[in-house]
């Protein structure tokens, strides 16, 4: 699973989606501005990209898509 390439913007998306869950960050949206105390560190990044890898080695895929992602934060 840990071969499966992860590219760029896939990077670039999870960084964005973990940071969007912190109420401080100024990507956050206002309904977690409003509900949430503590959005996800950076581990939750780290498991994501993870569970992409294991998702698209799943599919027998040699890299990670952004659905992968989608999938995994669900």
């Amino acid at each position: 699973v840990r071969k499966v390439e992860v590219p760029g913007f896939v990077i670039d998306f999870i960084v964005k989606l973990v940071r969007a869950t912190r109420p401080k960050d100024a990507s956050a949206p206002d309904l977690v501005k409003r509900l949430v105390d503590w959005g996800a560190g950076p581990r939750a990044g780290q498991f994501l990209v993870r569970a992409g890898q294991a998702f698209a080695a799943m599919d027998g895929r040699p890299s990670v898509s952004l659905g992968d992602i989608k999938k995994a934060a669900i």
